[in-house]
């Protein structure tokens, strides 16, 4: 299962890192508008189409920001998970303490 993570900021949606989604129409930045969903929309259906089966979608709750995409998703029937940010910020803390080894 494919699975994208969205970093929000502001009225932006996906800045997707090009490294983790090797596609040809890889949008650096959308908008919350219209047509920075549609542009999406279409990046989400390439993503389906190249690996057979549609993305899962994980991002933070960002303010208010989230609530379009969080919108889209559901009218487009998209799985999502929406992680509160204060957990992110502690699961990224506590994984940065870690040795090489994956150890404490």
């Amino acid at each position: 299962m494919p699975i994208l993570t969205l970093f929000m900021k502001d009225s932006s949606i996906p800045r997707i890192p090009a490294k983790l989604v090797p596609f040809n129409n890889t949008p650096s930045n959308v908008n919350h508008t219209q047509e920075g969903l549609e542009l999406f929309h279409h990046f989400l259906k390439e993503v389906e189409a190249n690996v057979g089966q549609p993305p899962t979608i994980i991002f933070e709750a960002t303010s208010h920001y989230h609530v379009p995409v969080t919108q889209f998703l559901e009218e487009h029937h998209y799985l999502y998970v929406v992680i509160n940010p204060i957990l992110s910020y502690q699961a990224k803390k506590s994984s940065t303490l870690q040795g090489e080894d994956g150890c404490h």
